[in-house]
């Protein structure tokens, strides 16, 4: 068992683990394999070891299985669907898995990828495994090497960039997961590396996958984390917390819940709330502002058809082309889980106040990710910042932006103290009111096909900034159409108009997949 954690350890001194490194690793991977000398060759192996500890008072004898597959509702058989398992294993059912398993569901189980996600139950955080060459098991650091450099992005930290569990299609259609809203079929698992084992006798759906595992797992690794970070009388490093509220760190994708290919010209299309605003934590984050949105973000399958033909969208991978949308139609980028719970557990800890909070997200409302206007709020956080027994640290940070408005005319700071310069009452019905304006001009807006085409290429800018992160892995998860990749990014404002975004070039990030 070696120890190589990217961007921390030289790929020419790889070294094995001593027994002072297992010494600081408490979870069951250590714990009932790895620790113990087992070094399983396969998925099926690696669950044979754990197994064996059913019995003990610490074993992990309940087990869920899941499927995840882009393009698993393609007919054409020829397709790379990157069909693969999710695996947990956990004390009892019902309870949060302390073990996550994820393994290709295809080829030969000695040569694809295996990867292992252990809890540390006695430090609080996860611990990240991998098998290379044959046998050979890497520990590649934990939580707490996501959040910072030198490991910061890096290895497994490219997509669990903050340290925990990461399920992109978290929500309901749950595209490209075996669910309740779309089955992959059996077939496909013909030549899985486990199908038809004891281990995968039955799928379970990605309903519970979100419900169980993946939302639980991530609030239990942000509450220990944001403690962390405290001392109970100072947070430290508090510019790596306050960005989860001011950036996107990462995101998640939504879409309708329609398939795209039974929508018709009479089909009334309803698009995700989240394309449109950061809903999740406005209007459900506790904040008062849970009347503020009463329209139908609603378009025609008219206007949804057009769109498809203009933009010649099609679903792309090397030696497959289909013409139409992804099998749940729009696909969006939306604000993370991770991102909402590390501001959920400010907000209950009592560190920031529903004020700040709504007045940070208001900054440019119309645009819940990927906004340069209300990252900029990012560089006026200090990296210590003092807990005040009545609103946390709310006041000082709101007064340092406040500070920082009155001499940069427009910018974040400034949007951002116009609504808290309203005062602790009146800032509320004054969201509110702007909430419902832009939402009535977005309602407009989808009433026509022109305004739908607006927001289709708002869209795809969104996915073109996606798709220069690591979580988009494989060609299929979204649609390729005739914009050019190095097309001017886009951006709404709160008139419900589309517009060139202001900061062009501040994305950056590599090169998405070749998908031609």
């Amino acid at each position: 068992m070696f120890r190589f954690i990217p961007g921390v350890d030289s790929p020419e001194a790889i070294a094995s683990l001593n027994s002072a490194d297992l010494g600081e690793l408490h979870d069951p991977v250590a714990r009932l394999v790895l620790g113990r000398g087992i070094f399983p060759r396969s998925a099926a192996e690696f669950l044979t070891a754990i197994a064996a500890h059913d019995q003990a008072a610490d074993g992990l004898p309940s087990q869920r299985t899941f499927l995840a597959g882009e393009g698993a509702q393609i007919a054409n058989l020829k397709v790379d669907r990157q069909l693969r398992f999710v695996i947990t294993r956990g004390r009892r059912e019902g309870e949060q898995p302390d073990v996550l398993i994820s393994t290709s569901a295809t080829g030969s189980p000695f040569d694809g990828f295996l990867q292992v996600i252990g809890w540390d139950d006695k430090r609080r955080l996860y611990n990240f495994y991998q098998r290379l060459f044959g046998n050979a098991w890497f520990w590649s650091g934990n939580s707490e090497h996501a959040l910072r450099s030198p490991s910061r992005g890096r290895g497994p930290f490219d997509s669990h960039v903050n340290g925990t569990l990461v399920m992109k299609e978290l929500k309901q259609p749950w595209l490209n997961w075996h669910s309740m809203n779309a089955s992959i079929h059996q077939d496909l698992l013909r030549e899985s590396t486990l199908s038809g084992s004891l281990f995968a006798q039955e799928l379970s759906g990605a309903e519970d996958l979100e419900q169980q595992v993946m939302r639980p797992g991530v609030r239990r690794s942000t509450a220990a984390r944001v403690a962390r970070s405290c001392d109970g009388v100072t947070v430290r490093e508090a510019p790596l917390l306050l960005r989860h509220l001011f950036d996107s760190t990462t995101v998640n994708l939504a879409s309708t819940t329609l398939q795209s290919t039974r929508i018709q010209a009479t089909t009334d299309v309803m698009l995700p709330l989240s394309f449109f605003l950061a809903s999740d934590l406005l209007l459900n984050g506790g904040l008062g502002l849970e009347s503020a949105v009463t329209g139908a973000r609603k378009t025609s399958g008219k206007a949804y058809l057009s769109s498809l033909a203009q933009f010649e969208v099609a679903l792309k991978a090397p030696g497959f082309h289909q013409s139409g949308d992804t099998f749940f139609a729009f696909v969006v980028p939306e604000r993370s889980l991770e991102d909402d719970e590390v501001v959920r557990e400010m907000l209950r800890l009592g560190w920031l106040t529903p004020r700040f909070v709504a007045c940070a997200l208001m900054v440019d409302l119309a645009n819940p990710v990927f906004s340069n206007l209300r990252a900029e709020l990012t560089q006026v956080v200090p990296d210590e910042l003092a807990l005040a027994q009545d609103g946390g640290f709310s006041e000082t940070l709101a007064n340092l932006i406040v500070a920082k408005a009155t001499k940069s005319g427009v910018s974040g700071a400034a949007e951002f103290a116009s609504l808290w310069n309203l005062g602790t009452e009146a800032w509320r019905d004054a969201a509110v009111q702007r909430i419902s304006s832009y939402v009535a001009a977005v309602d407009r807006r989808l009433t026509t096909e022109d305004g739908f085409a607006d927001y289709f290429r708002l869209a795809e800018s969104r996915r073109r900034e996606f798709a220069r992160t690591p979580l988009r892995e494989f060609c299929l998860t979204l649609p390729a159409t005739n914009i050019p990749d190095d097309a001017a990014l886009l951006e709404m404002n709160e008139n419900g108009d589309v517009q060139p975004k202001r900061g062009q070039g501040a994305t950056g990030g590599r090169d998405a997949p070749k998908c031609v």
